[in-house]
């Protein structure tokens, strides 16, 4: 018996917009954030703080990694690529999920997409 391929939503900009424009499908589900900072004070980890907070936390001496999980909001993912300084070609890009793996220089920072297979009845990536 054949296995049914699991097939996602393509979400794409309409024909025709700027290049750089955050689409994002809300089935993706709720963006959240959990962050963890490391550095001569300690650590610290949060769980759904605020970007208010992530700000600080990057102000500080020491290494910031930042998770958002759910690209279910693309205000979101805009207001985390302004408080890093990230390209608009790059955030598009995170939220078209569905891509093949590439690095792109975008001068101040690099882009990487990579598939990570997830091992089960069905071998997947992500």
């Amino acid at each position: 018996m054949a296995k049914k391929k699991r097939r996602l939503r393509h979400t794409r900009t309409q024909p025709g917009a700027a290049p750089g424009t955050l689409v994002s499908a809300p089935e993706r589900g709720e963006g959240r954030l959990h962050v963890v900072h490391y550095g001569p004070e300690g650590v610290v980890e949060e769980h759904g703080p605020s970007l208010e907070r992530v700000r600080q936390l990057r102000e500080k001496s020491g290494t910031l990694w930042l998770d958002v999980t759910g690209l279910g909001d693309a205000e979101l993912v805009g207001r985390v690529g302004e408080l890093f300084g990230l390209h608009t070609l790059a955030l598009e890009d995170v939220l078209h999920v569905h891509q093949r793996a590439k690095v792109e220089d975008y001068g101040s920072h690099y882009y990487f997409v990579a598939r990570v297979v997830n091992p089960g009845e069905m071998l997947d990536t992500e």
